[in-house]
């Protein structure tokens, strides 16, 4: 949309002034770019901070109430589907190395059972 300008001087000058006013103006709108550009990473950086102690947060709100459901009882009510096992023995004495309470407890419910056959 170029419109025909008489070449003349004085729209020689006016032209020039208009570019230099474009410039001027381009330069002034990419500083605001960049600035608003900065002021937009920093409040990123802000809301990320504040994001991440939220999560802490609820984290430790989480930590809270699953303690408390252990404490206070919920836990209990899924305890009493789990039938009760009063055939297990745990004895307490050391053991070589290469044998660990694990295995002993293994070797005991072993014998155990195999008693209990008939």
């Amino acid at each position: 949309m170029s419109n025909q300008v008489v070449p003349t001087k004085g729209n020689l000058l006016a032209t020039k002034k208009s570019l230099e006013l474009a410039r001027t103006g381009f330069e002034l709108l990419d500083r605001k770019r960049n600035i608003l550009i900065r002021e937009m990473m920093a409040l990123i950086d802000r809301a990320n901070a504040i994001q991440d102690k939220i999560d802490k947060t609820y984290e430790e709100a989480y930590a809270a109430l699953q303690m408390a459901n252990i404490t206070l009882g919920i836990c209990d009510e899924l305890s009493k589907t789990v039938p009760v096992d009063n055939g297990l023995n745990v004895a307490y004495r050391s053991w070589p190395k290469w044998r660990t309470a694990s295995t002993a407890l293994r070797i005991r419910l072993r014998k155990r059972r195999s008693a209990q056959t008939p």
